[in-house]
C-alpha cells in the first residue's frame, strides 16, 4: 500500500520577477531541469540568477528505480545535439545568469559519456560571462578516470556527484549498472585532483534507511573529500517507482549529524534538491577559504 503524501509536504512557489515575460519565454527553447522537474524551489533560484540545465537529452541509458526519466532506446544510441552548448550560452547571456548548474542524463552509449558536451557548454558559457560560477552535477562516467580528468580540467567551481542513498539500499534504488563504491571513488578522484573546487554530493531520504546508516554515509563522504551535502525527501515520480517508505518532516538530525562528522556545508529539508541554494552554499564555502 502506497503511503499518502502528508498535507505539510506542499510548498507554494516562491514568487519572482527578475525575468521579463520575454525572458521567461526563452526557457521554452531550452527548458531548465527546474521547470521540467517542477522543482518547488525554482522561483527562489531564479530570483538569485541561478538555473540548472539537463544536458545530453531527456532520456537515460540507465533505469534507476527512484527516477522518472525515460530510458533511451537503442535506435537513438550515439545521438548528440551539438548545438546545445550554443543555446545554453545564449541563455546565460540573455538572462544574465550568475550561477549555472549543468547536469545530464547518463549516456553509457557514448564513448566519452558525453563529457565533450559538458566541456563545450562550460567553455561557451564562460566566454559570454567570465565571472559566471559553474557547478557540474555529473553521472559516474563508469568510473573512467580519463573521462573524469577531462571534466575536472574545465573551468568549474563545484563538482557534484550524488551518492543518492545508503549502501544497503543502493542496489534496490539505483540501476544495476551503478555502484556505491564507484560513486565514492568518483568523488574521491575529484577531491584529489581538484582540491581548489567544492566537492559536493546529495542524499535522498525516505527509502527506508535508518538515521545511523545516513550518518555512516556522511562519514564515508567526508573520508573521500566531500565538503557539501544536500539531503531531501524522496517523492515517487510515478506509481511504478520505488515506494516511499517514510515522509520525514524534521531534518535537524541530518544537519547536526553532518556537521558533527565534518561536513561544513549542508542543506537538509523536505524540499531540498541537489541545486537548492547552490549559489549560497558556494559563496559560504568561498568566504571560508578567503583569509
Amino acid at each position: 500500500m502506497l503511503l499518502q503524501k502528508p498535507q505539510w509536504l506542499k510548498k507554494e512557489l516562491f514568487r519572482y520577477n527578475v525575468f521579463s515575460d520575454d525572458e521567461k519565454k526563452l526557457f521554452d527553447k531550452e527548458p531548465t531541469v527546474c521547470v521540467q522537474a517542477k522543482c518547488p524551489n525554482r522561483g527562489e533560484c531564479f530570483s538569485n540568477k541561478t538555473a540548472a540545465f539537463l544536458l545530453l537529452g531527456t532520456k537515460c541509458t540507465r533505469k534507476c528505480k527512484f527516477c522518472g526519466i525515460a530510458t533511451l532506446e537503442a535506435k537513438d544510441y550515439g545521438n548528440v545535439d551539438l548545438e546545445e552548448p550554443d543555446r545554453i550560452a545564449n541563455l546565460v547571456e540573455k538572462l544574465k545568469l550568475e550561477y549555472l548548474v549543468l547536469t545530464s542524463v547518463t549516456r553509457d552509449d557514448l564513448p566519452d559519456g558525453g563529457v565533450s558536451i559538458f566541456r563545450d557548454c562550460i567553455k561557451k558559457a564562460k566566454k559570454v560571462n567570465e565571472r559566471l560560477k559553474i557547478e557540474i552535477l555529473v553521472p559516474d562516467f563508469k568510473g573512467d578516470t580519463k573521462i573524469l580528468e577531462q571534466v575536472l580540467d574545465c573551468d568549474i567551481d563545484v563538482f557534484n556527484h550524488n551518492i543518492e542513498t545508503v549502501e544497503r539500499l543502493f542496489p534496490q534504488v539505483k540501476s544495476s549498472k551503478a555502484s556505491f563504491d564507484r560513486s565514492l571513488e568518483v568523488l574521491h578522484f575529484a577531491s584529489k585532483n581538484r582540491p581548489d573546487v567544492l566537492v559536493k554530493s546529495g542524499i535522498i531520504v525516505g527509502f527506508g534507511e535508518t538515521e545511523s546508516e545516513v550518518e555512516g554515509v556522511f562519514r564515508q563522504l567526508v573520508d573521500v573529500g566531500v565538503k557539501a551535502v544536500t539531503v531531501g525527501q524522496y517523492l515517487m515520480p510515478d506509481i511504478c517507482a520505488f515506494p516511499v517508505k517514510e515522509y520525514i518532516e524534521d531534518y535537524d538530525f541530518y544537519v547536526q549529524a553532518g556537521k558533527s562528522v565534518g561536513i561544513p556545508f549542508i542543506e537538509a529539508g523536505a524540499f531540498v534538491r541537489s541545486s537548492f541554494r547552490a549559489f549560497k552554499m558556494f559563496n559560504d564555502y568561498r568566504k571560508c577559504k578567503t583569509p
